[in-house]
């Protein structure tokens, strides 16, 4: 995926490198037995285009490893950083969202997040990163990280290919009734925006007005043609919805809770 780039990072690469047959018979049977109807079955097949496939793609969440805070001596500043290795067949672009929290319960609230944007990954190879805001009013050794988002989208679709975020129309919470169940439902719809078949994962988490996450949870499309749109919905298990404060209106919008996509991602087909 591309976002809005939200900073400057340092980066250091750890390594370079038909024949189709005509009825010879002249007669008009169609028998399994004639040569008339083999040649024509067989002209068919070869003709066919092939099914689109979707490319390849190893999970972009393995490459990124090492996740922490540094500081650097030179400057006294502190920052996130992580390596990155490229595991699939393109040089690629990289966005990764990282949480760093206290490491004691009671320091929950000491939270901190940050997104590193790295570009030109050559295939393959490992480079080391850090960047983000300066977190010099924190005790480094005292907290953990942990990466919440890895986007990793090719440099040549990148530049080919609309953001993919940008697919996604819109997605919501409803109350519906299903037969003689009423519940909360995540809805989305979604338009396919690259020029060719692709499918696409949706990560998407609801929240309480106080921003305490309660849910999260994907949808996965299937192959859509260019200029196709999907749209899909998913119940909210009661479980999750109890002893939360929040209202429904007549045409069954909810308040106090609240559906966010946090990524989108996209498996072109060839």
């Amino acid at each position: 995926m591309r976002r809005k780039r939200l900073m400057s990072i340092a980066v250091s690469a750890s390594s370079a490198a038909t024949l189709a047959l005509g009825d010879c018979s002249g007669s008009n049977n169609n028998s399994a037995d004639s040569p008339g109807s083999m040649s024509a079955s067989t002209s068919q097949s070869e003709d066919r285009a092939p099914t689109p496939t979707p490319k390849p793609e190893p999970n972009e969440d393995d490459d990124v490893t090492g996740a922490r805070i540094v500081k650097t001596p030179a400057t006294g500043e502190v920052h996130f950083a992580c390596k990155i290795t490229n595991h699939s067949t393109e040089e690629s672009n990289y966005s990764i969202d990282l949480y760093a929290v206290g490491q004691h319960p009671d320091s929950m609230i000491n939270q901190q997040k940050d997104r590193l944007v790295v570009d030109h990954v050559p295939a393959g190879k490992t480079v080391a990163c850090t960047g983000g805001s300066n977190l010099n009013d924190l005790d480094y050794s005292d907290w953990k990280v942990a990466v919440t988002i890895v986007d990793r989208l090719s440099v040549d679709e990148a530049a080919n290919q609309p953001d993919e975020q940008s697919s996604l129309d819109g997605i919501n919470l409803k109350q519906k009734a299903t037969g003689q169940e009423v519940g909360i439902w995540v809805d989305y719809a979604l338009t396919n925006g690259a020029d060719r078949m692709s499918s696409y994962t949706i990560k998407y988490e609801v929240a309480t007005e106080s921003k305490q996450v309660i849910y999260t949870s994907t949808f996965k499309t299937k192959g859509l043609d260019a200029g196709q749109t999907t749209t899909g919905s998913a119940q909210l298990p009661n479980r999750v919805l109890q002893g939360l404060d929040f209202t429904t209106a007549a045409d069954g919008t909810i308040a106090g809770l609240t559906v966010t996509a946090v990524d989108v991602d996209r498996t072109l087909y060839q």
